[in-house]
């Protein structure tokens, strides 16, 4: 088993008690869903991927819960998976309802706008504090596209393919910085917040640092609708980011599901 055919969960934080148990935190939709799930794998510091046997699991809010390995029996030995990744395989993941799919599922998908049409490959989804985005490529340029229903209408499994509805501009905003940045070097970018009722104009200036961001995902457990795109909002307590036609591998979840743990 390794990185690439699992799913990151989350990390462990701290020893636990004296009994050898575990602090972990969650970045999952529903962690209720891991509660009779073993093994889970652990990793740390780039470690090769460590099975271990879950004897109890004990959910403390909707991000944490206390878990119980096989052969720990003290602090001593607690305190050693302190600052492990958690790792669950893809392949064992909890089945989705109809309409429902991980992050990951979309990731190479071809974006299709409703207006411009064929655009670009959907090379994955990324999370981010305020809003996930969609990382597009588009004409050798990265482009990101805020995940939110007004331009992500959701997508087509059958086909491949992402359907969106972009602002007036947003790929034009792309070709022009790329350009201007070619010619004065390192340049400062503008920074972008908001969402709702701004997030046309927000979208069309390019976040500070977009062009290095190029994560090496985990797989997310998020997931995504085939009816519309869930914000952050909406994750807690559904296990998970999903895509309800509207979560990563390891390392990263258009969109009515339960994912890319976040920081430790």
């Amino acid at each position: 088993m390794n990185n690439t055919d699992c799913v990151e969960l989350g990390y462990i934080a701290k020893a636990h008690g004296i009994k050898g148990e575990v602090k972990a935190v969650f970045d999952v939709q529903d962690i209720t869903e891991y509660r009779k799930r073993s093994p889970l794998y652990v990793s740390k510091k780039g470690a090769p991927l460590e099975p271990l046997e879950v004897v109890r699991f004990s959910v403390a809010s909707a991000t944490e819960a206390v878990i119980k390995f096989a052969g720990f029996s003290n602090v001593a030995e607690a305190e050693e998976l302190k600052g492990s990744t958690l790792f669950f395989p893809v392949e064992a993941l909890p089945k989705l309802g109809d309409g429902h799919y991980y992050y990951f599922d979309v990731e190479g998908f071809t974006i299709i706008d409703e207006v411009l049409g064929e655009l670009g490959t959907l090379r994955t989804i990324t999370e981010m504090p305020h809003q996930d985005l969609l990382i597009m490529d588009y004409q050798g340029h990265e482009v990101l596209i805020p995940l939110i229903e007004q331009f992500v209408l959701g997508p087509d499994m059958a086909a491949k393919t992402m359907r969106t509805r972009l602002p007036e501009g947003l790929l034009d905003i792309y070709m022009i910085e790329d350009k201007n940045e070619e010619k004065d070097g390192d340049g400062e970018e503008g920074e972008t917040e908001g969402d709702g009722a701004d997030a046309a104009e927000t979208a069309k200036t390019k976040p500070k640092g977009a062009k290095k961001l190029n994560p090496n995902q985990r797989k997310s457990t998020k997931q995504l609708t085939n009816k519309q795109v869930l914000g952050p909002s909406h994750q807690h307590g559904q296990a998970q980011q999903q895509i309800k036609p509207q979560t990563r591998p390891a390392g990263q979840s258009m969109m009515k599901a339960q994912n890319k743990p976040k920081g430790k």
